[in-house]
């Protein structure tokens, strides 16, 4: 079975405020160097966010949960139980988070299509030959959808091993 949550990173100073209260110190730290007050806002909201649903999800306090990243930066609950995983992901001011129970890992992506940019080229430089000739050969009308369908499964495929 797989939940998946979506929530906007966007939010008031209280909430921002709120949610820095949720986060590790080590994730406190790691907001703190980010250049930009957006950033640092989407960061903090989207690790609270991620606290909440987990912690619900496995029915511990917030004060108990302890995530931890593995070599890549996957992260892991030590604590949980064997056939449950998670994975989250943001763009802009869109964050998600995915939680399943069952044998095999899980990964997810999220991105902005409506993000302009030269899809060919990328997929020329980026992708297999295999994908790139299927991403070249749609038409202007089909190719960011095309393009994103492709990018999201390689990058969930990715987080699911947890190769980085």
């Amino acid at each position: 079975m797989v939940e998946f949550w979506s929530f906007p990173l966007e939010c008031s100073a209280e909430l921002e405020a709120a949610a820095e209260n949720l986060v590790s110190a080590g994730e406190r730290d790691r907001a703190s160097r980010f250049r930009f007050a957006r950033h640092r806002r989407r960061f903090l909201v989207r690790r609270a966010m991620r606290r909440i649903i987990l912690a619900d999800c496995l029915r511990t306090p917030l004060s108990k949960l302890s995530i931890r990243e593995e070599a890549y930066g996957r992260p892991v609950i030590p604590e949980a139980p064997r056939d449950f995983s998670f994975n989250t992901s943001h763009s802009g001011e869109c964050g998600v988070v995915a939680v399943a129970t069952g044998p095999g890992r899980l990964g997810i992506d999220v991105e902005d299509s409506r993000r302009e940019m030269n899809y060919r080229q990328f997929a020329d430089r980026k992708f297999t030959p295999a994908e790139s000739t299927e991403i070249n050969r749609h038409s202007d009308d089909t190719l960011a959808r095309v393009f994103f369908n492709c990018w999201t499964a390689k990058e969930a495929y990715i987080k699911a091993l947890g190769e980085g």
